[in-house]
């Protein structure tokens, strides 16, 4: 009967779960495509005429040309989205964003697996996961990020059930996934380290449980020798060959990963009261703190480069993202303080740190900048070291710890939706922009070009315009369109301006928004997809969303 009533109860939180993913995402499945999206359907497209072309020919990015364009993703994305384009006969936003509903929906259940082999509370984990404002924003794009943390999940989870109950079958599950894994985000590739921890940790090396790990890679040489043979260069992890390298930029950075996962993971209010605990609690975390927030937030706010709010905002983050390193560090200590006959909890809550340390170290070391795009892989170790957390600090109340978990759920979706929401609208204002341009620009004999990326360029190419690169042959009296937002990347541009002895500003227009939250945004300082552009993710602010600005070109 107990067994019975299990199931049922699995059963019955697993369709909540799928309701809750459902109910986040169908509402924004026409969201206009939005930055990398549109990378992603260049290569979809190249894909459909030749499935193992894997780079672009003559293609203008960002003002510079490029012979061979080799995207920094793996295949798998641009193959689905090629057959999805096949099978609907377009690029239909409903349909892409349709079909990449798996992969939240695969995260959410895998997450909920995690749940229940990590924590007593599944569901919480699950939900938790999905209704964080990574999550969530990152869930209504067709780019990498939820699909590689979707496979991440799958193949962290089949690989510890398959590895406790010694089953071949979800062991070659997770063989599968883990093989997805690395051909949908090439960060996928760190997973086999951390599995290979895992099994080392619970002292199961063997043939059976070492074959998933020699599979991916086994893949990942394939794939790697296959492209170097057709185009004569190594894969590239990077659009960046020689990233620019500052000892002073790195302080930033480092703010930007800690406040950065205080903002966007769980609630950050919940974090702390959950982790600091104790009077030991209290003083090491405020030993981490307080020469942090000094450095990084008291000394900008004197100086004038943050107001208020900001910094307000930025101590809260920054206590809840300290927290979480902290815990993660007592998780280390505790272990090694007892390595030689650790108890299964101990062993736990290490894998579980050594994934949150391993990830935040190479995001840190690696990655040309913060965004909380590149921090999805870190979110389930920390919503699980919390999960973890609550309930031994609410052990003995748990309906008190019911409540406290899952009023954390509501608070966090109540900061994530105002982000999401954000997104959409900044999205969507391209899609709008390009259709206004055609219909004022489209029946006149003038040429028209435009300059940006990202959507704007998306969806000015769909409306009949063309893109001013550097292999474009403009002629005087030719009218040039362009927009400032889809270049902004932070303190440097990538842009390709219109010379100014060459054009002559006819005028410009200033995009405004009343919806008072912006996601991207360098007036507001608001920098989910870069650090570089500001120290939060989100911020309530209604600066205006881009500056459109028309040339009309004479020599």
């Amino acid at each position: 009967m107990a067994l019975h009533v299990n199931r049922r109860r699995i059963r019955w939180e697993l369709l909540i779960l799928v309701a809750v993913i459902l109910l986040l995402t169908v509402p924004f499945l026409n969201q206009a495509y939005h930055l990398d999206d549109r990378e992603f359907i260049e290569f979809g497209r190249a894909q459909l005429e030749d499935p193992f072309q894997f780079y672009l020919t003559d293609y203008d990015y960002a003002g510079r040309h490029f012979e061979v364009f080799h995207t920094s993703h793996p295949p798998l994305l641009s193959s689905l989205i090629a057959s999805t384009i096949r099978v609907s006969g377009g690029e239909s936003e409903p349909w892409l964003h349709g079909v990449y509903l798996i992969f939240p929906l695969l995260a959410g259940i895998a997450m909920y697996s995690l749940g229940r082999r990590f924590t007593g509370r599944a569901l919480v984990s699950s939900l938790l996961l999905v209704t964080t404002t990574g999550f969530l924003v990152m869930s209504h794009t067709i780019r990498g990020d939820v699909p590689g943390v979707a496979m991440w999940l799958a193949s962290i989870a089949s690989y510890v059930w398959g590895v406790d109950r010694s089953d071949r079958r979800i062991l070659a599950l997770s063989a599968f996934f883990l093989s997805l894994a690395v051909m949908t985000s090439y960060q996928c590739l760190s997973l086999v380290p951390l599995l290979f921890l895992y099994a080392l940790l619970q002292r199961r090396i063997s043939l059976a449980t070492m074959m998933p790990l020699i599979a991916p890679l086994a893949l990942f040489a394939v794939y790697v020798a296959y492209f170097y043979n057709t185009t004569g260069e190594f894969i590239r992890f990077s659009y960046r060959t020689s990233p620019e390298f500052s000892w002073l930029s790195l302080p930033i950075k480092g703010r930007a990963l800690i406040i950065f996962l205080g903002a966007a993971t769980v609630f950050p209010l919940s974090i702390i009261a959950a982790i600091v605990r104790s009077k030991t609690d209290i003083l090491l975390t405020a030993i981490l703190f307080v020469p942090a927030a000094i450095m990084g937030i008291v000394i900008p706010f004197a100086l004038g480069d943050i107001d208020g709010l900001q910094a307000f905002l930025m101590l809260i983050f920054m206590a809840a993202g300290i927290s979480v390193f902290y815990v993660a560090g007592r998780g280390i200590v505790a272990w090694l303080s007892r390595w030689r006959s650790p108890d299964g909890p101990t062993i736990d809550a290490l894998f579980l740190s050594v994934w949150f340390a391993g990830v935040a170290f190479y995001i840190f070391s690696f990655l040309p900048y913060i965004a909380v795009r590149y921090m999805l892989p870190l979110f389930p170790p920390v919503i699980l070291l919390f999960v973890r957390c609550a309930e031994q600090l609410l052990k003995k109340h748990p309906l008190r710890q019911t409540g406290f978990l899952y009023g954390t759920v509501v608070l966090t979706l109540a900061l994530a939706l105002p982000a999401a929401v954000a997104d959409y609208r900044l999205a969507n204002t391209y899609r709008t922009l390009a259709d206004n341009y055609q219909k004022e620009f489209g029946d006149t004999a003038e040429k028209v070009w435009f300059q940006g990326e990202f959507g704007f360029r998306y969806y000015m190419e769909k409306a009949g315009f063309d893109y001013l690169g550097v292999s474009a042959v403009a002629e005087s009296g030719d009218l040039v369109i362009s927009s400032l937002g889809s270049f902004t990347t932070g303190p440097d541009l990538m842009l390709a301006p219109v010379p100014e002895e060459f054009s002559v500003v006819t005028g410009k227009t200033t995009i405004e928004d009343d919806f008072p939250f912006r996601i991207r945004n360098s007036g507001a300082m608001a920098g989910f997809y870069s650090h570089r552009i500001g120290p939060v993710p989100v911020m309530l602010s209604r600066e205006p969303l881009d500056e459109i600005t028309f040339y009309r070109l004479q020599w």
